[in-house]
């Protein structure tokens, strides 16, 4: 009878066996290498932050802001009352990488926040070796080496390093999901790819607008590819033309409106939050050299702590695993398939790119050489607001992985030599990759934030008692009270103009103003640095005081 099932309807197993080999199998060995990369994460999961006191913490207050504007504001994320109070203030500049904050939606119906926020963390490492997996085997065709090609890709330097705090930085499991998507339509459009394609472009957006800026960097790139090599197909064909068609149709109207809206937000405002390019660039010799944020960091710190940027955005360390690889890949180019080219010239223009505006070697800017990032400066718009041509390495990072796959796959694994080569290469991959200890947050909710929880709504709080920026947004997702200023990624400059009065009062301890100007009610203090003013306490503990600053009905 079994057996009679079993033959009756065949395609099922085939599906599911497909189905694990594409899929559950990489994931299972992406999350188990996950775990030992990222140890002690995993036994700390339903307790600790998978991040630092710093941006981490901005991120984590994404996530929860996403899901108060969405269940309980019922508004789209991009402009809150919640920071900068009584004005307001847009995000549309800020990392908010919505794509988790949305996923998280769902996630936050059975979990808290603290493990939300670190499956999304998990999710991006796993998934973002999945997708470098599917794009490597399609251009080397083995499985084994494109599992490896995955794993160059998600536990690169850079990847491990922004695990400190930069949730926008380490959501780049989509960026080869588009990639691939884009090459199959390109080569040869159709209407699911019109769409595949749009649709991932979207999630990269929906992580982080630099990835997406180079993934349209990267789309014009094959563009260019299959037209020098007179591949591209005829748009005089309607077979063609209908999904072309199609994608941009979907583009605009799915993928378009963010990015308009934030090149308009920066042609009529002025941000400030930008970050200077020529602090950080790719010095000349991080690719090269074990990075800041490595194990062993102690035998390079006589490089690393001449450069400018900090350990996590400074290390773009490939590995010396990887760059033989890639050395091979131009000695004997003529013996893999000819598509590695393109994957060269990606590596070569990304990496000259992340170079910045001149070239810097030992944390020294050589000033009488410009490079070509100056002129993307000028074209494109908004380029300026960004400052951080140094993350174009994980399009470098990209690159190396799918050649490492296509290099790699030439081996002969069912052979002695083969496998001790394969071997090899994984070894020192592993050792050259190991982070130092990632970052692992308890903050437990201090005992004046339940009792600023419990006070009427009837005004704003500015947290002096908090002990930085990013505590201060943190604490806010347990009280859910306007606050005053507020730590974002870009903020108006035209707020700033807005806010300095009640910065001016809050240093001359004029809090009389704070209410009927501002409306801001409740200020609160560290215990051993109390405000001189004769406004009731209405709290105290050894930790902070919470004083109230109501004085008039509009309050």
């Amino acid at each position: 009878m079994s057996k009679k099932t079993v033959t009756a309807d065949p395609k099922v197993p085939a599906k599911l066996r497909s189905l694990i080999k594409w899929t559950g199998i990489p994931i299972l060995i992406y999350f188990i290498v996950f775990v030992i990369f990222t140890w002690p994460w995993l036994p700390n999961f339903a307790t600790h932050l998978y991040t630092d006191q710093g941006d981490g913490l901005q991120n984590v207050w994404n996530m929860w802001w996403i899901h108060e504007s969405v269940i309980n504001l019922h508004q789209l994320p991009w402009h809150t009352n919640l920071l900068h109070y009584p004005f307001g203030v847009t995000l549309i500049g800020q990392t908010l990488n919505p794509f988790n904050g949305f996923v998280a939606l769902g996630l936050m119906m059975f979990m808290p926040l603290t493990q939300a926020y670190n499956t999304m963390v998990i999710f991006s490492f796993v998934i973002g070796g999945l997708t470098a997996f599917w794009l490597s085997y399609y251009f080397s065709r083995s499985y084994i080496a494109s599992i490896l090609g995955g794993a160059v890709f998600t536990f690169s330097s850079y990847h491990l390093a922004h695990a400190e705090g930069h949730m926008q930085l380490i959501s780049l499991e989509w960026i080869p999901l588009f990639i691939l998507m884009w090459w199959m339509f390109v080569k040869k459009p159709s209407y699911w790819l019109a769409v595949g394609s749009s649709i991932s472009l979207f999630l990269v957006l929906f992580c982080d607008y630099y990835y997406f800026l180079y993934c349209l960097m990267a789309a014009i790139g094959i563009v260019m590819y299959f037209w020098f090599r007179k591949q591209l197909p005829s748009l005089k064909k309607a077979k063609n033309l209908k999904p072309l068609g199609l994608f941009l149709l979907t583009s605009l109207l799915v993928v378009a409106p963010l990015p308009l809206a934030l090149l308009y937000a920066n042609s009529t405002t002025e941000f400030s939050g930008s970050h200077p390019a020529r602090v950080f660039s790719t010095d000349v010799l991080s690719p090269f050299i074990p990075g800041g944020f490595w194990r062993f960091h102690d035998l390079t710190d006589w490089y690393w702590s001449l450069l400018p940027a900090n350990i996590f955005e400074a290390t773009v360390y490939l590995g010396w695993s990887v760059i033989i690889v890639l050395l091979i890949s131009l000695v004997k180019r003529k013996k893999f398939t000819s598509d590695l080219v393109f994957w060269q010239i990606l590596v070569g223009v990304f990496g000259i790119l992340s170079l910045g505006p001149r070239l810097m070697i030992f944390g020294k800017t050589i000033e009488q050489i410009p490079m070509p990032y100056v002129i993307m400066e000028r074209v494109i718009p908004g380029m300026k607001l960004s400052g951080m041509p140094i993350r174009m390495m994980v399009m470098v990072t990209l690159g190396s992985a799918v050649i490492v796959a296509i290099v790699l796959a030439k081996f002969k694994f069912n052979t002695t030599k083969g496998r001790v080569l394969i071997g090899l290469f994984i070894v020192v991959f592993v050792i050259e990759m190991l982070p130092s200890s990632l970052p692992l947050t308890n903050i437990q909710y201090p005992n004046y934030v339940y009792k600023l929880k419990s006070l009427p709504s009837t005004g704003g709080v500015l947290d002096e008692a908090a002990k930085s920026p990013s505590i201060q947004l943190y604490y806010q997702t347990s009280y859910n009270k306007p606050m005053a200023f507020g730590y974002i990624s870009r903020l108006p400059n035209e707020l700033n103009n807005k806010e300095f009065p009640l910065f001016a009062y809050n240093t001359e301890n004029k809090f009389d103003k704070f209410c009927s100007e501002f409306k801001i009610r409740y200020l609160t203090a560290p215990i051993n640095k109390p405000r001189n003013t004769t406004f009731p306490i209405i709290y105290k503990d050894n930790q902070a005081i919470i004083y109230d600053l109501k004085n008039s009905s509009n309050c």
